[in-house]
């Protein structure tokens, strides 16, 4: 039996997390996932998210709050730096320390590459939307018609940029403005139910 989260590993990329697995926190931003109904887990009637897999613009929302009396700068997303800044991550309540971790897995094709930033007015939010069946890959497997039930929360994490090249063509003085830290939101009960009409495997 304890074999079984090495084999996942290995399988779909999932990521045993080690002690202290948490990373540095900051109460600047806030992170809240809103399901595929629109609400958050505190709406709902079991504080249970629904997560539903029917078509591929299908999506939840994750939305990130700026909580401060001042705007903060965060990349955006659709640019390398604003995608690799957020995740998602899912866990089953029996093996809290295998975890199944997505974000976006984009083609930046002609100018999305580029780094862009924008300023988050305070207490003003970021909504993004989060799709499974398409830029978002699922990271386990789910058959046909099946519902599983998880756990499951965001991440971002953001730093300003390191690459000299990177910081020439977005500007070093833009780039010491972009905010610096992570916020991880707390672990929420969720099904995750598919409609899709197929089985879905992780992307390899």
């Amino acid at each position: 039996m304890r074999a079984a989260p090495i084999i996942l590993t290995l399988l779909f990329g999932v990521i045993p997390l080690a002690h202290p697995a948490e990373p540095a926190e900051t109460n600047a931003i806030t992170m809240t996932i809103h399901d595929s109904t629109g609400l958050s887990s505190e709406s709902t009637t079991s504080n249970t998210l629904d997560i539903i897999l029917f078509k591929a613009h299908t999506h939840i929302h994750l939305k990130i709050s700026n909580t401060t009396q001042r705007g903060i700068m965060l990349f955006r997303p659709y640019c390398p730096e604003g995608d690799d800044a957020m995740a998602v991550e899912f866990r089953s309540p029996n093996a809290p320390d295998v975890v199944f971790r997505t974000r976006p897995s984009r083609d930046y094709t002609a100018g999305m590459g580029i780094t862009k930033a924008f300023t988050l007015a305070p207490g003003d939010d970021l909504l993004v939307n989060v799709g499974f069946l398409s830029d978002w890959p699922l990271p386990f497997p789910i058959g046909e018609g099946e519902t599983r039930e998880l756990e499951v929360r965001s991440v971002y994490r953001s730093a300003p940029l390191t690459d000299k090249v990177d910081i020439i063509l977005f500007g070093t003085e833009k780039n010491k403005q972009i905010w610096a830290g992570s916020h991880t939101s707390k672990w929420q009960k969720a099904q995750i139910i598919n409609r899709s009409g197929k089985a879905i495997s992780p992307k390899q």
